[in-house]
Order: structure tokens, then sequence, then C-alpha cells
């Protein structure tokens, strides 16, 4: 997949997936033995509806915009790898972003700040409470990024939870601070990430309905260690739902 800029991302991604292909040439003129009528050139396509949003951290003063945060946005259904494009735009100095998005479709969107993604994302700084609009017209969201620990102001359901277990010598035990995922719909691109507390408790909210899988990261590393193969415990979340994750 390629990455592209938030200026040209739409132009450029439609190239890629070669539904420009046919915009190469020009028509050719008219034969003498054709009809001489005007002719009349295609007239481009209306834009599709509009996402815009911010991210920011919820503080004691108020909203704090996440400034050159990462946002990702995917077909919530076909994931990156399906018929629709996906895109990687930045955050402005206000914590803004915008885009011009696929109509009547629901939508993934994943903002990360600072190095790494996913479980390996060392900001401290983790998004918990899944976005999931359906652009039928001109949308705006909000992506409220948290520390570990503090709820986020969308709690809603449904919400899926549990403990991250590892296997240390002394046996089987919680395992604290480890990186953990949610991904919808089996494919790449997380909906919501974080880190467990000093129990192994995990907890995320506004999961879509549907099958899906939990990834834990089952390491402490910071980075994926050589020859590291995820593991991943699929879940059906039929409301809220609770799910452990034994890592080896």
């Amino acid at each position: 997949m390629e990455r592209v800029q938030p200026a040209t991302f739409l132009f450029a991604t439609l190239s890629l997936a070669g539904l420009l292909s046919s915009c190469g040439q020009p028509p050719t003129a008219p034969t003498s033995s054709l009809p001489s009528t005007p002719f009349l050139a295609p007239q481009p396509s209306p834009p599709g509806p509009t996402l815009t949003g911010v991210v920011f951290q919820n503080t004691e003063e108020g909203k704090r915009p996440i400034p050159g945060a990462r946002v990702f946005v995917v077909d919530l259904v076909d994931g990156p790898y399906g018929n629709y494009p996906w895109y990687e735009v930045a955050s402005d100095i206000n914590g803004r972003f915008k885009l011009v998005a696929f109509p009547h479709r629901a939508l993934k969107i994943t903002a990360y700040t600072g190095t790494g993604f996913g479980t390996w994302n060392q900001s401290g700084l983790f998004q918990v409470s899944a976005v999931h609009p359906t652009v039928d017209a001109d949308t705006t969201v909000e992506i409220e990024l948290v520390q570990r620990g503090v709820l986020p102001q969308a709690i809603e359901s449904p919400a899926l939870s549990g403990v991250v277990f590892e296997s240390t010598a002394e046996g089987r035990r919680p395992a604290a601070d480890m990186g953990v995922l949610y991904s919808s719909n089996s494919h790449d691109g997380a909906d919501v990430y974080g880190r467990t507390d000093a129990e192994g408790r995990y907890r995320f909210y506004n999961i879509p309905v549907g099958a899906g899988y939990l990834l834990p990261a089952c390491t402490k590393a910071t980075m994926p260690p050589p020859n590291y193969h995820p593991i991943t415990f699929a879940v059906d979340v039929r409301g809220d739902t609770v799910l452990e994750a034994n890592c080896p």
C-alpha cells in the first residue's frame, strides 16, 4: 500500500487503485464519417462528502488538541485491501484533519501520536473508544486519546473487556502494562488500542457488532522482536463482551 500526503492523497490513491486509468488520454476528434456535432468535454464527477475531525486529549483545562497526529481512515467492512482506498492524514496545529470520504460507507478511523502503531505505540496516549461514522453527508468526528487508566468521554456500548495473561517461570499471571488492540471484521487496521493495567485488564468502547480479533503484544518489547509472530484471539461481539487472552 502507498501512503499519500494530505494535499494529494485522493488523486494519488485513486490512480494507484486504477480508478483513473481510463482518463489518461483525451478523446479523439470526430472523423469525417461521423456527424459534425460539437464535442462536449466530460464533466468532472462531483466530490464526495467531506469528513473533518479533531484529535484531542481531555485535560483539567479542557480539550487539548493534538497536532501532528497520524489519522488512518479505512472502510469498516472491506478494510485497507478491499474495493476502497485507505488514507493517512496528519492533524494540523489545531488537531484538525479533513479529507473527501467515500459516500454511504461506514469508516474505521484510528489516530496515533508519537512513535509506533497499535501495540507498539510509545506515546502514552491511546484510543480506547472506536470511531465509525457512516458518511452520508459532510461529517465531523472527534477522536479522543487518553492516558492508560483514564476513561474517555465516549463510553458507549458494546464494550469489549477482559484480562491478558502471560506465562512466566512462576506460572500464569496477569500481564501488566502490555500493548493490546482490537480489529473488527478480522482485517488489518486497529479500531482501538491501549495497554493493560496493573492487573492485566483492558477495556474498549463503542466496538462494532460482529466478528473481529483481539491482539495482545504478548511481549514487553517496545518493537517487534526478531521472528515475532502476532497471536490473535477471535471474538464475536454481540453486546458487551468479555474475552480473556492467554499469551504463551
